[in-house]
């Protein structure tokens, strides 16, 4: 829009530099209130910038109206021309969760607050469908453990190792078979150490050929042992699916979660599992089926969590030790 002139009395103009807030605009006003103080025009009293707008107070005895105008419509020419600049210093701040000088503030005001039984970093995560404190930092820092990223594969390649293993052992597989399968999955694992002890480490990431290559060693398997496709698939689509939605950063309203607690693993009753304390990782171990856990004796009821949901993640972990080739290595050891 065309920059907008309009009188205020006799003492002040207005100017809008848009009507709508935006960087260009700022930058606009910013740059003729610069301008003006930097002119000093005669009979000039105040400067007052704003957003998308400015406005001057001016001494009508001093300049008239119409002539403090026209210096206004020249500034802003010039200042069309010119490139605005912001001497500044960038200053990174920590930020802080849950800290005790928030907290405090954050009591004092307890009656105001949108949810008063919650803090306002619990109240964030949870309007938000995120997993409780843990989630919202995580989220924050897009944060994913590298201990996780090896685990990951290295669970998938023992697992099918051990299958060809089993088969082989059994003779329903061939030993060169075995030993071509088992020795690509060594191979592989064997790289990424080497690579970590000679300080250079490869970024863990499957390929698509490498997923194909899954693929068909599982439909092998299946072949071999007769099982009908059919039942393979459905039990990997119901296995894929359960695992999405117990990981999922969803929460389901209370009704609809004590009924589907009742047969399937739902978010709420999945995530005791990864509490910290031990208390909640020895229960809930079903990823599909809550009836298996109720079954056996390791089932979990959200209520067990109090009135506080206990941290997420591995007690005693500790990132920078642990993601070197000794702390992942000895990990598994640890009590």
């Amino acid at each position: 829009m065309k920059t907008r002139y309009s009188y205020g009395g006799d003492e002040h103009i207005f100017v809008e530099c848009d009507e709508e807030m935006s960087l260009e605009a700022f930058f606009k006003s910013l740059s003729i209130t610069t301008a003006v103080k930097k002119a000093r025009i005669k009979g000039v009293t105040e400067i007052c910038p704003a957003n998308a707008s400015f406005q001057i107070k001016f001494n009508p005895d001093v300049i008239k109206p119409s002539d403090m105008l026209k210096e206004l419509k020249a500034i802003e020419k010039q200042a069309a021309k010119s490139k605005p600049v912001i001497k500044s210093r960038i200053i990174e701040i920590p930020v802080l969760y849950n800290d005790p000088w928030t907290h405090e503030t954050l009591m004092r005001f307890r009656e105001r607050h949108q949810d008063p039984s919650s803090t306002d970093i619990e109240y964030t995560a949870r309007i938000n469908n995120l997993d409780g404190v843990d989630g919202f930092v995580a989220r924050h820092f897009n944060q994913r453990t590298e201990l996780g990223a090896y685990l990951d594969p290295m669970a998938d390649k023992a697992l099918m190792a051990s299958v060809y293993v089993t088969l082989g052992v059994l003779k329903a597989l061939p030993a060169w078979l075995v030993i071509i399968v088992v020795s690509r999955d060594v191979l592989i694992v064997a790289a990424i150490l080497l690579s970590r002890l000679l300080d250079k480490p490869v970024r863990v990431a499957p390929l698509m050929l490498s997923k194909l290559n899954t693929v068909v060693q599982i439909a092998f398997v299946v072949l071999v042992l007769g099982v009908p496709a059919g039942a393979v698939l459905a039990h990997q689509l119901f296995r894929v699916l359960s695992s999405t939605f117990v990981h999922g950063n969803v929460r389901l309203n209370d009704p609809l979660a004590q009924v589907l607690g009742w047969l399937v693993m739902t978010p709420d009753l999945h995530r005791i599992h990864h509490w910290c304390n031990p208390q909640g990782q020895h229960a809930n171990l079903s990823g599909g089926l809550s009836l298996w856990d109720r079954m056996f004796g390791t089932y979990l009821a959200p209520s067990a969590r109090g009135s506080k949901e206990p941290a997420v993640g591995v007690a005693g972990y500790d990132p920078a030790r642990s993601t070197s080739l000794t702390g992942l290595l000895l990990d598994p050891l640890k009590p």
